[in-house]
């Protein structure tokens, strides 16, 4: 059976918060759904850093953008990644959870990230639950991240699952687990064409 494929989480930062957003790597990786990107940590050496980061981004499923005092107030490539994240955000459908703002001190967060709600995370006795609060949103990202793959395959087995049992099993766990809708519809609509033509053989008249 193939393992479901985990939630991208990309984690945006600038390189003084380092310490904070790798302890929080560590607690998102160690959940076991979730396949959290940090650049010291996923980069290998020889990659263009600037390359993968960006490739990152945008295979994300989510991004979690760590704001603080400093951070906000810093030119250079941390705002240019914003932007990045910003201009794939575009490209998501209206009302999806894609950018995560997480305040790590009371900065006022960017006016180009103002229209997303953000989760404080501090002060220290605090984070706990706003890590739970985090978790919230990224499993609910992860419940629609595939919904149409999910309802085929929900139909698929209830539709008489006994006499089906030869291969919706498998169709209906490829459903729920391909990354690429376009390739699970190709799936599944090559596998009704296939009962249609050949069901006499599977049920016994």
């Amino acid at each position: 059976m193939l393992e479901p494929r985990k939630l991208r989480v990309f984690l945006c930062h600038a390189s003084q918060d380092k310490p904070v957003v790798r302890e929080l790597y560590q607690k998102l990786l160690a959940e076991g759904w979730i396949d959290p990107w940090l650049d010291k940590e996923k980069l290998l050496p020889g990659q263009e850093w600037e390359l993968e980061i960006e490739k990152s981004m945008e295979s994300a499923d989510a991004v979690v953008v760590c704001l603080s005092k400093s951070s906000v107030e810093k030119e250079g490539y941390y705002q240019k990644e914003i932007k990045k994240v910003l201009d794939v955000s575009d490209q998501k459908p209206e009302g999806a959870i894609f950018i995560i703002p997480l305040r790590l001190d009371d900065c006022q967060p960017p006016r180009r990230l103002a229209k997303w709600q953000y989760v404080d995370y501090f002060p220290l006795n605090q984070r706990e639950p706003s890590y739970q609060r985090l978790l919230q949103s990224l499993k609910m990202r992860n419940v629609k991240s595939l919904p149409e793959a999910k309802k085929v395959s929900v139909q698929l087995v209830s539709q008489n699952p006994v006499h089906r049992g030869h291969f919706d099993q498998k169709v209906a766990c490829l459903s729920v687990f391909m990354p690429e809708i376009a390739q699970m519809r190709a799936l599944i609509a090559s596998k009704r064409a296939f009962l249609s033509r050949s069901w006499h053989f599977f049920i016994p008249n």
